[in-house]
């Protein structure tokens, strides 16, 4: 089985892959680039995770060759590194905007009416009438209700 760029001590120039790599999975193309303000590729993520992957594998080279407790730095950096695996399973991104947009209602519903109006109109060109207010309020209570609760 073949070990992944970072164990092995270095880091992998980014592959823009599409379709289906080798052990038939799925890649995305520029998976953690975003676009800058000039409407250019911005490749700052792709750079900060492949120095956090370099980082980690230096330490986890040493795990395998027997160092254990880590200083407490080194156990920073792994981790951060488990930390940043984590969060690159799409399940467990959906489950943090999940997570998100439930936080984002409760903070409105805290706020009530008042709390939809002010949000609205921080992005309106003039006032939010009283029966947009009232329909997106209606519908903030109804959604939970019918939406089915996942299995935890």
């Amino acid at each position: 089985m073949a070990s992944h760029p970072a164990a092995r001590g270095g880091s992998e120039q980014r592959r823009e892959l599409t379709g289906r790599g080798r052990d038939r999975r799925r890649y995305r193309r520029d998976f953690y680039s975003m676009v800058d303000q000039e409407g250019q590729l911005d490749d700052t993520v792709e750079d900060l995770l492949a120095e956090l992957e370099d980082k980690a594998a230096k330490v986890i080279r040493k795990v395998i060759n027997g160092a254990w407790p880590l200083p407490i730095d080194e156990r920073a950096v792994l981790a951060e590194w488990i930390a940043a695996q984590h969060a690159r399973i799409p399940a467990a991104r959906a489950r943090h905007r999940e997570i998100a947009d439930h936080l984002g209602k409760v903070l409105i519903a805290m706020g009530g009416k008042p709390e939809i109006r002010k949000r609205l109109e921080e992005s309106a060109a003039e006032p939010v009438p009283e029966k947009k207010v009232g329909a997106l309020w209606e519908a903030l209570q109804t959604r939970d209700e019918r939406r089915p609760r996942s299995a935890a």
